[in-house]
């Protein structure tokens, strides 16, 4: 159980389009895995979106730029943006707002060989949620809900 079988893939099968759009599968099916916690309400809140960060190693080290709404991609933008990803990240011309806001991410461990991991989550949102008094969600420092 520990490899996946891939035999049934059609040959040149994007693994890392499909990886994506498994794992957007995934998040639809059971939410709270593309969701971030609130520790001022004590709550884990499900993304509408998700935005994944696709982890870039580099000698510098590693970079997470964010394919934003990834569940909207088809398999040819994904290649796309990730092919950009591999040019900018490197060159560090990548935009700074393109590091920001993933919801889950997606590494790849082939290069050390690791077989097992622990998933990890984003701890927090990038703002601070408040509870209005009118509604029983979690609003931000703006009065909207998260997204």
């Amino acid at each position: 159980f520990e490899d996946a079988n891939i035999s049934a893939w059609a040959k040149g099968t994007d693994v890392t389009a499909r990886l994506v759009r498994a794992i957007a599968k995934a998040a639809k099916a059971e939410p709270y895995l593309n969701a971030w916690y609130d520790p001022v309400n004590t709550a884990i809140i499900p993304s509408d979106a998700l935005h994944l960060g696709l982890a870039v190693d580099t000698p510098d080290g590693l970079f997470v730029p964010v394919i934003r709404e990834a569940e909207k991609q088809t398999a040819e933008t994904l290649r796309s943006t990730v092919e950009r990803f591999k040019k900018e990240v490197p060159a560090r011309t990548i935009a700074q707002d393109e590091l920001k806001g993933a919801t889950i991410t997606l590494s790849n461990f082939g290069k050390t060989q690791v077989v097992k991991t622990t998933l990890a989550s984003t701890s927090t949102h990038r703002k601070t949620a408040k509870k209005s008094a009118h509604n029983s969600k979690p609003r931000n420092s703006n009065n909207t809900a998260p997204t």
